[in-house]
């Protein structure tokens, strides 16, 4: 998604400044009605159907989604094996549950968990989904049912450490 739009994946802050730039110069562009971002988002509609992009797009297992759902950018589905292994991501908006859906060959057994942060280690072609924050995650999960658990039990990421916030 980022060669879509010229910008190199060899740091965050690169990549954060040039999706920056892309959004400023997007928005003096803006003459009214629905800001374009394409390549990188389409916003659902009657005439496109459901929304696709980096502001709706989830880690899947292609051996099990429907390829069109990765056909992009932009995107519904992406393989996690093509993110930028420079920095590690942070994602919200998808549950373990719907994790466990769509990466079932990756999960561990059980059953879904609300609450906690999950973590996404990608080493080559080997992928693991788990529970916890991985120092060596490439994607860290922070949608941990927030309507779906007390909220004692639900963990907020520290994104500078990288772990689960420490509460006083």
């Amino acid at each position: 998604d980022l060669a879509a739009v010229s910008i190199e994946a060899s740091g965050a802050a690169a990549v954060a400044d040039g999706l920056n730039a892309f959004l400023d110069a997007r928005v003096a562009a803006w003459t009214g009605g629905a800001l374009d971002l394409a390549p990188l988002h389409r916003a659902g509609s009657g005439a496109h159907g459901e929304g696709r992009g980096v502001l709706y797009q989830r880690p899947c297992d292609p051996a099990s989604e429907h390829p069109g759902r990765l056909d992009g950018p932009p995107r519904r589905r992406f393989d996690p094996r093509s993110l930028p292994a420079a920095f590690p991501q942070a994602i919200g908006h998808i549950r373990d549950g719907k994790c466990r859906q769509l990466m079932p060959a990756w999960c561990p057994s059980g059953p879904a968990v609300d609450g906690a942060l999950r973590s996404l280690v990608v080493s080559g072609q080997d992928v693991r989904y788990q529970l916890g924050c991985a120092p060596e995650a490439r994607l860290l999960f922070t949608d941990a049912g927030m309507w779906h658990v007390a909220s004692e039990r639900y963990e907020l990421l520290d994104l500078a450490a990288r772990r689960p916030l420490t509460r006083p």
